[in-house]
């Protein structure tokens, strides 16, 4: 169940952030607010913001199940904030790297999407980073 929600957070907020971000350019006409267009220029700080308020209601919606533990109200900001921030950071050393190697499509496996690398670069960044936070909160606030 953990591996789970480790897999639909990382993704929520990342297609929330690109559902959020796609919007906000059609309504503006355009002129979102590009987050590094140097590296990723699709990405826009609306769609930053979009996708962390998803990701923490995702967060709050799951994180009870998969726990099974009491937890303070509060306690699920921690994941949805982490897996989102991280996630989006991995994402970002993705383009970066392509950037830097001249490519647009980190494969042909699966074309149009940028690849099969594309699909798992947050997760990369994300399972370990979800590893540790699950034991800090296991340790520190999850009653059992």
């Amino acid at each position: 169940m953990m591996f789970l929600y480790l897999i639909l957070g990382t993704k929520i907020g990342d297609i929330g952030a690109y559902v959020v971000g796609s919007l906000s350019n059609k309504i503006t006409g355009g002129r979102n607010h590009k987050l590094i267009p140097s590296i990723s220029p699709g990405k826009s700080w609306e769609g930053l913001i979009g996708g962390l308020l998803i990701s923490i209601d995702f967060a709050f919606a799951l994180f009870p199940a998969v726990t099974h533990h009491e937890f303070p109200v509060w306690i699920p900001v921690i994941p949805g904030v982490l897996l989102f921030f991280f996630g989006a950071a991995g994402d970002l050393a993705e383009s970066s790297l392509k950037r830097i190697c001249g490519v647009k499509d980190s494969g042909r496996i699966l074309p149009g999407i940028g690849g099969v690398l594309d699909l798992v670069d947050s997760l990369m960044i994300n399972a370990p980073v979800f590893v540790v936070m699950m034991h800090f909160l296991d340790m520190f606030f999850l009653k059992k």
